[in-house]
């Protein structure tokens, strides 16, 4: 807060060597009062989106990571085909006896 009181007396002090010195009419005092508050709220604005500028960045990167995960193409099936064989050993007969099995053995502990 201390920086801003600092930014308005140093454009004050400015503005006032302006007028002493015959740079500016003393009568267009309002319109340092506009660039001043101008420059005042550039400049927050500016810190304040300089300190977002590290989670823009970190966001960004992790969007590319996904991009790059969503395109990178399955080298190996070896999953998929283990998953297809046992979908096709669930599907037979012999898993629906084993599972028969299973049930009758467990059927006193489960109740």
């Amino acid at each position: 807060m201390g920086i801003i009181f600092l930014m308005v007396a140093g454009g004050f002090y400015f503005a006032a060597w302006m007028i002493a010195n015959d740079k500016l009419a003393s009568n267009n005092f309002s319109d340092i009062f506009k660039v001043l508050f101008a420059i005042m709220f550039a400049a927050m604005a500016a810190g304040q989106s300089g300190a977002m500028a590290p989670d823009y960045a970190e966001g960004k990167n992790a969007a590319n990571r996904i991009f790059k995960l969503l395109e990178r193409e399955v080298r190996n099936y070896v999953y998929f085909d283990a998953v297809f064989r046992m979908y096709i050993f669930c599907t037979t007969e012999l898993f629906t006896k084993l599972l028969g099995i299973i049930l009758k053995l467990a059927g006193p502990l489960l109740l």
